[in-house]
């Protein structure tokens, strides 16, 4: 319920994007727009993972923004691995070494 009131009373800042696959909402990607930077967090259904589903949604994301960065934990190691194979590189990582911030720009 917290999220559909979310999605109702969005910050004018955030644009959220919707895959749905046979009627069945199965992954979002939300872009935060912070000071000309464009955060990126995407989440998708346990059972859609592995099947292309992200990169369509992250791959229309690069095509519509510049300066995209998803901020990913250490300890997520396949989210690391899939954000570098689609372009992203690492900017830089917070003094407690927990959160990678990756970057991709349009070349």
């Amino acid at each position: 319920m917290e999220q559909i009131k979310f999605f109702f009373k969005k910050p004018k800042n955030i644009k959220i994007f919707l895959l749905i696959f046979k009627k069945k909402k199965i992954e979002y990607l939300l872009i935060n727009k912070i000071n000309k930077k464009n955060f990126i967090t995407e989440v998708i259904d346990k059972k859609f993972r592995r099947k292309g589903f992200a990169k369509i949604l992250i791959e229309h994301a690069k095509k519509k923004y510049n300066n995209l960065f998803a901020e990913i934990l250490l300890k997520n190691r396949n989210s690391l691995k899939f954000h570098k194979k689609l372009g992203f590189i690492i900017k830089k990582k917070n003094k407690k070494n927990i959160i990678l911030q990756y970057r991709y720009n349009k070349t």
